[in-house]
Formats: C-alpha cells, sequence, structure tokens
C-alpha cells in the first residue's frame, strides 16, 4: 500500500517534470533564436519609424529596416512558429503541473508523517494535528490530482504538435494525430469528471456515524436505569449521558458522536449503551465499576479527547472502510483509478497516528478504570473484565447462531443462560491477555489493566469472575426496567426482524448470482502456437547444430576424433533436449482441463469433484508474446475447508495441490478454450469470478431457510 502511495503522489510526477523538462529541451533552441528574430523585428520596426532608407548589416550583407522587417514577419506569421510558442507553453504546463504536484504528494506525506511523531508529545497536540491533517489532506489530494491531470494533458498535447510540425500529414499521420487528440481530449474529460469523483476523498476524511442494533429507552420504559446512571454520573462528577440505548450485539460502551439506531433513528450528544445480556449475568457492583470507566472518560483532560477526537478518529476509519469497500465492489475501472491515491493517503494517514493513538488511549483507559474503582471496588471492576471475557464466547456463539439462522427464539437472553449453565463458564485465568474493543475505542490488555489498579490475581479473583450463573434470568435487571422481559423479547424480535429482512435481500441477489453460472464449462489448452514455435525453434537448433558440426569436422584433424564426439554429443544432447521440451508442453496442454459446474470443480486432476464454495479467492496470471503465451491459474482454498483428492501425478501437466499453502495451482502453456471455443483472457477471470460467487451464493442458500 505504501509503495503505491509513493508511486501516484511522488514518482509519477517525478516523471512527468522530467518529461517536461525534455520538452522544454527540445523546443529551447528554436525558442532562443526566435527570440532574437523578435528583438531584431522590433529594432527594425523603431528604425523605419526614424528614417525609412536606413540599412542594417547582417552576417556582412545590407538590408533596409523595410527588408528586415518583411522579412521578420513571415517568419513569426509562419505555421512553424506559431506551432513552437504553442508548445513553449505546453512543456511548461507539463512541468509546472509536475512540479507543483510533486510538492503536493510530498507535503501530504510528510505531513502525514511530521503529525503522527508531533501527536505522541500530548493530547493536545494529537487533537491538534489531527483536526490540521484531517482539513488540509482532502484539498491537497484534489489540487494534486488535477495537476497531474493538467501535466499529462499539456504532456500529449505538445507531443502532437510536434509531430504535427515534424511530419508530413498524409493518411497515416493524420490517423495518429487524431487518436492523439481524443486522447488529449479524453484526458481533459477525465480529470473534470474526476473533480467530481474526488469529491468523495472530502467525506472519506469526514467521521461517519457509527450504527447499532438497539432500542433508546425513555425515563418511563427504563426508570430504575435512568436514576442509577444519573447518580452514578453525579458520584463520577460529569453531566449524565443524553441517551441511554439498550441492546444484545454489543458491551457497554459510551460516545458523544451521532449514532444511527437500526438504519433510521440518529440519536446526537452523549449515548450509553447497556447491553442487556452482560447486564444480567454482571453482579450490580460490577456494572457500576464498568458504567463507572465508561462515563469516567467525560472527566478531566480526557472530555475533550471523548468528545471530539476519539468518535472522529472511529469515524474516519469506518469511512475509509466504507470507501475501501464501494471502490472495490461497485465502481467502475475509472473510479477505482482515481479513487485509489485517496485511499492509499487515507489508509497512511490514519497509521500515521496509530502509535500516538494507542499510547494516550492506553493512559486515558487506565484513568478511567480509577474512576470505576471509586464506584466500586478494584475486586469489582478486576472481576468484571474477567467475566465479560469469560462469558462473550458463548453469547457470541448464540448470536452467531441468530445470525445464521440457525437458532429461532423469542427471546436470546434465557437461551444464553441456559446454554452456560448447560456447559459452565471457562476459567476466567485463559482470559487474561484479552483486549476489550467497541465501537470508538480499543483497550490494553486485561491483565495490565488490573495490575495497574494494584489488583492481586489470584485464585480467588479467577473463581469469583467464573462463577456460575445461579441468579433468575432477569433478576440482576428486573429493577431497572418496567418489564425487563418483555423488553428482553422485543429486542430479540426485532434483532430476528432485521436478520430477516436481510437475509430476504440477500435471497433475491444469491438466487441473480446462482442464475449467472448454472450451466457446466470445460476449460481446456489450446498449444498450437506455443508447440509451433517450439518446433520451429528445435529445427533452427537442429539445422544450426548440422552446420556447425561440419564447420567443425572440417577444421578439425583426424585425431581429434575425441573432441568431435564430445561436441556431437553436446549439440545431439541440446536437440533431445528441445524435443523433450515441446513433447513437455504438448502432454502438458493435452491433459490440462477444468471442467467447472454451478457447486464444483472437476477434472482429471481430481479423484471427486470438489466444492466450489470451499475455493475462497483466486489469481490468474498470463505471459503472452507475439510466439508464445504461458498463464497460470491459482485457486485458493479455504482455511476450515477438507483439501481435494487429486490424482497421483503419474503424467505431464495438470493441476497442483500445495498442501501448506493450501493452493491449488495450474499452468496453462497456451490458449484457453471454454467448452471448445476460444475465450479470452478477461473473460476467464470473470467466468471463473461468476462460477464462485455461484458457488457460495448457493451454500448460502442451502445453509438458510426461507419461507
Amino acid at each position: 500500500m505504501r509503495n503505491r502511495l509513493f508511486l501516484w503522489l511522488l514518482v509519477l510526477p517525478l516523471i512527468l517534470s522530467c518529461y517536461g523538462g525534455w520538452q522544454y529541451y527540445r523546443t529551447s533552441e528554436l525558442t532562443e533564436a526566435l527570440n532574437g528574430i523578435k528583438f531584431l523585428h522590433a529594432e527594425a520596426t523603431q528604425l523605419l519609424k526614424t528614417d525609412p532608407n536606413v540599412t542594417m548589416e547582417i552576417n556582412g550583407t545590407s538590408f533596409t529596416a523595410n527588408q528586415i522587417l518583411n522579412k521578420t514577419n513571415e517568419i513569426l506569421s509562419s505555421e512553424e512558429v506559431t506551432f513552437n510558442e504553442f508548445q513553449s507553453i505546453l512543456d511548461l504546463g507539463t512541468i509546472g503541473g509536475g512540479v507543483l504536484s510533486l510538492l503536493l504528494g510530498g507535503s501530504a506525506i510528510l505531513l502525514c508523517m511530521r503529525s503522527g511523531i508531533v501527536a505522541r508529545k500530548s493530547r493536545d497536540e494529537l487533537l491538534k494535528v489531527f483536526d490540521r491533517c484531517r482539513r488540509l489532506l482532502p484539498f491537497i489530494l484534489v489540487g494534486q490530482m488535477t495537476l497531474i491531470g493538467l501535466s499529462i494533458f499539456s504532456l500529449i498535447s505538445y507531443e502532437i504538435l510536434w509531430f504535427i510540425n515534424n511530419f508530413e500529414m498524409r493518411g497515416g499521420g493524420v490517423k495518429i494525430v487524431a487518436i492523439a487528440g481524443m486522447a488529449a481530449l479524453a484526458i481533459l474529460w477525465c480529470i473534470i469528471k474526476g473533480i467530481a469523483k474526488l469529491k468523495h476523498c472530502f467525506a472519506m476524511f469526514s467521521p461517519s456515524a457509527s450504527h447499532l442494533m438497539g432500542k433508546p429507552v425513555t425515563l418511563e420504559e427504563a426508570p430504575g436505569l435512568w436514576q442509577w446512571i444519573n447518580e452514578l454520573a453525579e458520584q463520577v462528577g460529569t453531566a449524565p449521558p443524553d441517551n441511554i440505548v439498550v441492546g444484545l450485539t454489543e458491551c457497554f460502551f459510551v460516545t458523544s458522536y451521532p449514532v444511527c439506531i437500526n438504519n433510521e433513528q440518529v440519536l446526537e450528544g452523549r449515548t450509553l449503551y447497556f447491553p442487556l445480556i452482560y447486564g444480567a449475568l454482571l453482579s450490580r457492583e460490577e456494572s457500576a465499576a464498568v458504567i463507572g470507566h465508561e462515563l469516567g472518560h467525560f472527566t478531566g483532560e480526557d472530555t475533550t479527547y471523548s468528545l471530539h477526537f476519539s468518535p472522529i478518529y472511529a469515524g474516519m476509519s469506518r469511512s475509509i472502510d466504507v470507501m475501501i469497500s464501494n471502490v472495490k465492489d461497485g465502481e467502475d475501472y475509472y473510479s477505482r483509478l482515481v479513487m485509489s491515491p485517496s485511499i492509499y493517503l487515507g489508509i497512511f494517514f490514519i497509521q500515521q497516528f496509530d502509535f500516538a493513538v494507542n499510547h494516550w488511549s492506553r493512559i486515558r483507559e487506565y484513568a478511567a478504570d480509577a474512576v470505576g474503582v471509586r464506584l466500586s471496588s478494584t475486586q469489582a471492576i478486576s472481576s468484571s473484565l474477567l467475566r465479560i471475557s469469560a462469558v462473550s464466547e458463548a453469547v457470541n456463539k448464540q448470536l452467531s447462531a441468530l445470525f445464521e439462522g440457525t437458532l429461532k427464539a423469542d427471546d436470546l437472553l434465557p437461551v444464553i443462560i441456559d446454554n452456560l449453565r448447560e456447559n459452565g463458564i471457562p476459567d476466567a485465568g485463559q482470559f487474561l491477555e484479552n483486549e476489550f474493543t467497541h465501537p470508538t475505542d480499543t483497550h490494553p490488555t486485561t491483565k495490565s489493566r488490573i495490575e495497574a489498579l494494584e489488583q492481586l490475581i489470584d485464585q480467588e479473583l479467577l473463581d469469583y469472575a467464573s462463577r456460575p450463573v445461579e441468579a433468575g434470568y432477569y433478576d440482576n435487571i428486573d429493577d431497572l426496567f418496567a418489564d425487563a422481559k418483555a423488553l428482553s423479547m422485543e429486542l430479540t424480535q426485532n434483532l430476528s426482524g432485521e436478520i430477516g429482512e436481510y437475509y430476504q435481500e440477500q435471497k433475491q441477489i444469491w438466487e441473480e448470482q446462482v442464475a449467472v453460472s448454472s450451466e457446466a464449462t470445460t476449460l481446456t489448452v489450446s498449444s498450437k502456437r506455443n508447440l509451433m514455435f517450439i518446433l520451429t525453434l528445435t529445427f533452427m537448433v537442429i539445422v544450426g547444430s548440422g552446420f556447425l558440426l561440419s564447420f567443425i569436422i572440417e577444421g578439425t584433424h583426424s585425431e581429434n576424433i575425441l573432441g568431435i564426439l564430445s561436441i556431437s554429443s553436446v549439440i545431439i544432447l541440446v536437440n533431445l533436449l528441445c524435443l523433450l521440451f515441446a513433447i513437455i508442453i504438448y502432454k502438458r496442454c493435452k491433459n490440462s482441463m477444468i471442467i467447472l459446474e454451478p457447486t464444483k470443480i472437476s477434472g482429471s486432476d481430481f479423484q471427486t469433484p470438489y466444492p466450489l464454495h470451499n475455493i475462497i479467492d483466486f489469481n490468474y496470471m498470463m505471459f503472452d508474446s507475439f510466439f508464445f503465451k504461458v498463464s497460470t491459474l491459482t485457486l485458493e482454498l479455504a482455511d476450515n475447508a477438507t483439501l481435494p483428492d487429486m490424482t497421483p501425478k503419474k503424467r505431464l501437466g495438470g493441476g497442483k495441490l500445495k498442501k501448506k499453502k493450501r493452493r491449488i495451482f495450474y499452468s496453462f502453456g497456451g490458449t484457453l478454450k471454454a467448452n471448445g471455443k476460444k475465450i479470452s483472457d478477461e473473460k476467464v477471470i470473470e467466468m471463473i469470478h461468476n462460477y464462485l460467487q455461484a458457488a457460495h451464493a448457493q451454500h448460502a442458500l442451502n445453509q438458510h431457510q426461507f419461507d
């Protein structure tokens, strides 16, 4: 990624600048001569006004001012001079665009790197330089990309004028100029279109709202929860949250940035997320410790960081991820070309702040833990961290089952608690190295946080964190809500409804993908061109060897018969190797065959058909020249997929299974055919992509039951 960024922002502008310098050199001699003629023209004009009969001597020959004026006028009005003047402007455009874009690209990179270093000094510096970068970089990037486009336009326009000026414009020349002119106009249009596209990079450097699934609860729906949170906020010394969202999918967190609930309602101000499941599994003291920790982010020096930096930083990361997804999946090639530098710079920008963000995040988490201790105890916050880690695997497992459609439940909370009662809670000690994350931040390891509180990590603490679930389903949260069970059922039904709607939309998409590749296709290799090249080369080697051998025998004495035999043996060996190579190419092509079906792949290399959905990616590369063509196909297997049963290699050619890398590798020495018809490389890539997409879509349809 970094190499591509430097290529776009530094190497390309440097190449344009150097090329522009060469263009300037090509016109400089004629420009200097024209400047002399212009000076002579001005001098003759001045003399003509004072004395029409005056003469001037040039290289030993006398001319009247009128003669000089006529001659210089003729030269200056010529087509060559006109072209030269335009070329002088265009080469400056190439140089200027390249140099300025190089300066802007270098400035963007240095700004990011310098800001990342300065951000480590203090949180105030972090906030200041991050905001400065976020505001400046989009303008720098738009300017840089526009200048590169103008530089390329100037470069091509210059070469068009040079070609017209130096070659006679007949049929072929006119076509070349017309094509180059259309290319220049196309680039100019791309510049205009690119500026419109680059508006997206402003959105990328702006944070986006986080999305949550849950329900904002009112005072009437959760009187106990609101009262308890207000009391905790008062003890912490900060304002209470503006919104409380209760849900099933996240853990405890607070944010001051806009939150979109269920893709519908957007909440402004401070929002506290209360996870109903974890609230039911923690004691009240443990929950108070965790909430106190979250509210602690809005106290002291951490207030500005939590209000302005943390959500913006996380929002920018989400915006970049969304942009990458959109460009990769839904945009055309030109959009990917234009937006790639923006994405590379966005990732580079975020990476420069990673060290500083992690450093200050650790400090603020430790400070927030201290606030949590004030509302409970070191033992409570330590056990809460361990218990959340210990039960999270079971919670996530049931949530995954619900998302995948394999679990149907009216109320998810009792299902999870029953599962924990039946299987037990894992030993909390194995989760000491865990790191908590939530939508707007990350945390240090659990062990380091407990040690920072000077809490002894003994067996008593670990046993308490791993204690069995003995309380009733809603005992720990019943007093917080008007009807905890009804709320839990409503959240489950809403979540199931969202999942159902998502899969109904996906069903239509999957069915369309399956329909694209509904018939089998047999890929074979035609190697006539390769074989003819090898046979021709072999014939040339044999003929050449014969001539060489005859010359050697003719110029060698009979007593050197041993040397003659040695040379003859080497020549014969080379010929045999060439013939063997031709046979290998022929055999490899004859035996190479892949049969792609809607859900499986087979062929002479497979003992049994192999499910296509086990292949998660592929890579197709080719080398094509006039004489020879070679292409390779690499199929990437999923980590949890069973390996295919490949046919033992008792012949040349075919696919090879690389078990350690979990790949199937094919090498084709020729042109691919689909069902006996030649197919382009682009069509090969499209076809394999469609088959894999259809197989994964069919697998998804088989896994989900639809009404």
